[in-house]
């Protein structure tokens, strides 16, 4: 492979950010497909790579279904991605994840951080000490944020319930038969709700012992890994490993639906007109498995409570609905009809929105105008330091608060006030895009360090 626009997963990506710090043994790659909406946000994925070029693969064919499941959720967010190279041993250390949340701050917010496979929340907040991109962090009670998982897992659920309902005219899942690939944080969400209304569940996982131990605690049925996608039943829930539905596997088929929470599930575009060729309702899985990042992106956003988060995954049913309404009208299949969704939404191409239901996050141009107001001079930015009593003309020992109003012009001053409005289109969520930047520079700028460089440029030429 020549190049990395080479790779078949290459679709426009804005950004491939390759991190090595020798140090920590660090190797990661942090990309963004879109921001068409907002800054990237998407989880960071630690994991062991038998080539590189397989982490490289992995992290871009992530990205394109982050676009899309935000673009889909309604979030004024982006596609972002990332991987970490685990060694053979697995081996995470502290300076490790200290060298990653450097190299995120470094990207300026283009990129914002979440929980993914291999990363714990632990593990965030170690990132979380070296940048302010980060989200998933633990929450108090009555805040949003923390563990992704139970969110994705109740949108899976009412997914599934929302396919039944579609294809077999039932409003429960009493006595249906369903059959769930994997028995981690999401599978075992839904085997749990599935079980208490009535279904009944096969379920599989490479971990026996964990399938066993969900088992027992459901009254489901363990089978062999390799037996979970033949069986006869009502629903196949994938909620594992992506790239599973092929043409083999879609031949061997005995369910009318297939509805799970396993990213990229689909091994080729071609599999999404297979599926629906044999007639078996397919549920996108960047739709039905949205609920973690909403609970990601209103946490960092910080845009409402557990409740908000709630109503806004319990969207997600609606979305489905509108994409299963638009194939039965036009006849193309589930997938592609909502990959043209979402293109359209990220500004990839003309193509139905079909009125996809939004999330409302709370707008930035109230303070841009404000702030460029008073910005009338290039001078203001450092005199908000230097008239703060507290530099003590350069000899503090603390951090004098003039340096926030000081960022705080550079960034507006740098910034398109077009695509802020955009990005935050109210005053509460302007104050929380500004806050989350200022919040992240103050802990790794220096005021004496700002003036020096801001003074240094004044009489730098383009032209050397």
């Amino acid at each position: 492979m020549d190049s990395l626009w080479d790779y078949p997963d290459f679709d426009a990506h804005e950004l491939v950010h390759f991190v090595t710090d020798r140090n920590s043994g660090l190797r990661a790659i942090i990309a963004v497909h879109s921001r068409h909406l907002g800054p990237a946000a998407g989880g960071t994925r630690f994991w062991h790579y038998a080539e590189t070029g397989e982490a490289v693969a992995d992290a871009l064919r992530l990205l394109r279904g982050m676009s899309f499941k935000n673009a889909m959720a309604g979030l004024p967010m982006g596609g972002g991605k990332a991987v970490i190279l685990a060694d053979d041993a697995r081996t995470k250390t502290p300076e490790m994840l200290a060298a990653y949340g450097k190299a995120i701050d470094g990207l300026g917010g283009a990129y914002v951080t979440a929980e993914d496979v291999g990363i714990t929340v632990a593990d965030l907040v170690e990132v979380a000490k070296q940048t302010g991109f980060v989200s998933g962090l633990p929450a108090g009670e009555g805040e949003v944020g923390g563990d992704p998982g139970p969110h994705t897992s109740y949108g899976v659920f009412l997914g599934v319930k929302a396919a039944v309902r579609h294809k077999l005219g039932k409003d429960s899942l009493a006595g249906l038969h369903i059959a769930i690939q994997g028995a981690g944080s999401v599978a075992g969400g839904l085997a749990r709700r599935a079980a208490a209304e009535g279904a009944r569940i096969s379920l599989a996982d490479i971990d026996r012992a964990r399938a066993e131990a969900l088992a027992d605690e459901t009254g489901a049925t363990v089978v062999d890994p390799s037996d979970i996608m033949t069986l006869e039943a009502d629903v196949l829930s994938p909620n594992a490993l992506g790239a599973i539905l092929t043409e083999q596997s879609i031949a061997a088929l005995e369910v009318p639906i297939v509805a799970g929470g396993a990213n990229n599930q689909l091994a080729t575009p071609a599999d999404g007109q297979r599926i629906h060729d044999r007639s078996i309702l397919y549920a996108p899985d960047y739709v039905i498995n949205a609920g973690g990042i909403i609970n990601v992106a209103m946490e960092y956003l910080k845009s409402g409570d557990p409740d908000t988060v709630r109503h806004a995954v319990e969207q997600i049913p609606v979305r489905l609905e509108q994409i299963w309404a638009e194939s039965d009208r036009t006849g193309r299949n589930p997938a592609d009809v909502a990959d043209a969704m979402a293109q359209k939404l990220i500004g990839r191409m003309d193509g139905p929105t079909n009125e996809v239901a939004t999330t409302t996050v709370p707008n930035l141009n109230a303070a841009i105008s404000s702030v460029q107001r008073a910005a009338d001079s290039l001078d203001r930015l450092t005199s908000d330091i230097r008239q703060d009593p507290q530099w003590k003309n350069g000899e503090y020992t603390s951090t004098p608060p003039g340096l926030r109003g000081a960022l705080q012009l550079l960034y507006i001053m740098s910034s398109a006030p077009l695509v802020q409005h955009r990005d935050a289109p109210s005053r509460d969520s302007a104050d929380a895009v500004i806050n989350r930047f200022l919040d992240a520079r103050m802990k790794n700028t220096d005021a004496n360090d700002f003036l020096y460089a801001f003074d240094a440029s004044r009489d730098s030429s383009v032209a050397c």
